[in-house]
């Protein structure tokens, strides 16, 4: 046989043996089995794990549901005492996250019918590794005896079917993804977690823009005698920062800018060719505040409710523009220009709420108390009043 030929031969035999890795949806180990999806792609994407008991759904029933959904499932052997030990549990877990694309923050916990009393042990133990939990069983006694059990759990449903079938694994799923969406951008505190964590840092961090409105306090008003006096109301928007150190807890930096101008009316264009007097007057105040602070969320939930405060510093800057004359004896023009900073302090409130994988929505309520200016701008001896704004998020 030519060389070509054996070559040739070697590559077709190659190419099969792939393949047919390829087609291999269901492996069997000496513990456990993994099933994958009929197109599983390695190189390509990640894929969300679903950590299941074997006994009570037929294996075709969870290929199918595995290529549906584009995940792959880990199937622990009941018959073997080893796979019902928690710490044999885990490293089963990141065997498998090493060995296979796995997206860290999409796996979770599936207990079915009298498999759920080894699915809450296996919760209770490594419940940091799962974004949320699903009981499903078509046994009524099994559903009674677990519901008021299931009640203390965040992340957790339970519920009854008539039958265990791609319905009821579909209904399963809905309630992973909803679940999901909160913990994508959780730091674990656990030391397991840090390590299982460490090789993929991600979703930390929040970029976010907002934009409101910014009423002035009646303790701001100045009492001294201005040139002139703007409105208390303005339209304030602001860049923020965050990074998230917990669950609950995360710091943000913040730069924001309120703009407020007092336009002039136009003299008529003919009164002013003809030589006729002119008298107007123009302004513009200016606030860019700078702040650091940290926020306290209270629930785990896609909407969350929260608490925070920041120190920072204002720079607040006034310019007035008057222009009297005629076309004849010439124009006049004055510009009177105030600046001054101050340090203050801000008391936060709001809730964000998550409305995808990297999108948050928001509403926030801010006071600010700072410190009187060296002089009054735009009448105002202080930057002293309350915000409320709309927010957009993106984390990554």
């Amino acid at each position: 046989m030519k060389k070509f030929e054996v070559r040739l031969l070697i590559a077709i035999l190659i190419s099969g043996y792939t393949c047919l890795l390829n087609a291999q949806t269901k492996k069997d180990y000496l513990d456990f089995s993994v099933i994958t999806p009929e197109n599983y792609n390695q190189e390509e994407k990640k894929y969300p794990l679903i950590v299941c008991y074997k006994g009570h759904i037929s294996d075709s029933l969870f290929i199918k549901y595995s290529t549906d959904k584009q995940l792959i499932i880990l199937l622990f052997d009941t018959t073997q005492n080893l796979t019902s030990n928690p710490e044999y549990q885990k490293e089963i877990i990141l065997k498998i996250k090493n060995d296979y694309s796995v997206s860290r923050d999409k796996i979770y916990l599936l207990g079915v019918n009298q498999n759920i009393e080894k699915t809450i042990k296996t919760k209770n133990e490594l419940d940091y590794y799962f974004g949320a939990t699903v009981y499903i069983t078509n046994n009524p006694d099994t559903y009674t005896y677990f519901t008021e059990r299931v009640k203390q759990y965040n992340n957790v449903k339970h519920f009854y079917v008539t039958e265990i079938n791609s319905v009821a694994l579909d209904s399963a799923h809905q309630l992973f993804l909803q679940n999901r969406l909160w913990e994508i951008d959780i730091h674990r505190i656990s030391e397991d977690a840090k390590t299982f964590n460490k090789p993929i840092e991600e979703n930390n961090w929040q970029i976010s823009l907002s934009y409101g409105q910014w009423g002035f306090n009646n303790s701001a008003k100045s009492n001294d005698k201005t040139i002139l006096d703007f409105p208390k109301n303005m339209g304030s928007w602001n860049l923020s920062f965050a990074r998230y150190f917990s669950e609950s807890i995360s710091v943000n930096a913040n730069v924001g800018i309120q703009i407020k101008k007092l336009e002039p009316d136009q003299p008529d264009f003919f009164t002013v060719l003809n030589g006729g007097d002119i008298d107007i007057e123009g302004a513009g105040l200016t606030f860019i505040p700078l702040s650091i602070g940290m926020d306290y969320f209270f629930m785990k939930q896609r909407f969350r409710p929260f608490l925070g405060v920041g120190i920072g510093s204002v720079s607040a800057k006034t310019k007035l523009i008057e222009a009297s004359g005629n076309m004849n004896d010439g124009i006049n023009k004055d510009e009177l220009e105030f600046s001054s900073k101050a340090p203050f302090v801000e008391l936060s409130s709001g809730f964000v709420y998550r409305t995808g994988e990297n999108v948050q929505l928001g509403l926030n309520c801010d006071y600010v108390h700072s410190k009187d200016f060296d002089e009054n701008i735009g009448g105002y001896k202080s930057f002293t009043g309350l915000k409320i704004s709309a927010v957009f998020s993106i984390v990554f």
